[in-house]
């Protein structure tokens, strides 16, 4: 059976990129929740390729293989979905795309893979295991969730020191109101 190539996409959380290292970081999938397209990646939909083929997966721009931007250094995922650590080219392509990372422009990301399980849940399609084909840089993604986590700017290492803050105060049910304030605002503004 031929297996067609698909997307599923991800976003910047909180500005990663540290420039020095050009590396940036970001989920290319979410977890449990539809993209546009009716997809739910699972949570360990992706385990096999990250434990066996890391070395074959590649930073693309946009999907396109005649524009690899960067090499996935590292892949992990946490409650929100699936990321990916990209160490940049020092190419014209990769100068670039530093560049459009740090100016915002490039925030969102998607995964192009093969499905090799999957099965209904509700209407949707709920992928159990698929194979990586890359990862890209994209600018309309099919999933709000897959955003750029980090840029390890000093802007980010100070809304990290606020959002830090705010979880401790979240401990304290006594600011309740005021925490729920902070954490809307800090949300705007990583959205710029």
């Amino acid at each position: 059976m031929e297996r067609q190539l698909e997307y599923a996409e991800g976003v910047l959380v909180t500005n990663s990129i540290d420039e020095e290292a050009r590396t940036v970081k970001f989920y290319y999938a979410r977890f449990d929740s539809p993209d546009a397209r009716g997809r739910i990646m699972h949570k360990n939909a992706f385990n096999r390729t990250i434990t066996n083929n890391l070395d074959k997966i590649y930073h693309l721009n946009s999907h396109n293989e005649e524009l690899p931007i960067g090499k996935p250094i590292e892949f992990g995922s946490d409650a929100k979905g699936a990321w990916c650590k990209s160490r940049l080219s020092k190419n014209s392509d990769g100068e670039k795309a530093l560049q459009l990372y740090k100016e915002g422009v490039y925030k969102y990301h998607s995964v192009g893979f093969y499905i090799l399980n999957s099965e209904d849940k509700e209407g949707n399609e709920l992928v159990t295991e698929a194979r990586i084909a890359e990862v890209s840089t994209v600018l309309y993604p099919a999933h709000t969730g897959a955003t750029l986590i980090s840029l390890n700017t000093e802007r980010d290492k100070r809304l990290n020191s606020i959002e830090e803050s705010v979880k401790a105060l979240s401990l304290d049910k006594s600011h309740t109101d005021s925490q729920k304030e902070i954490s809307d605002a800090i949300k705007f503004i990583q959205e710029y």
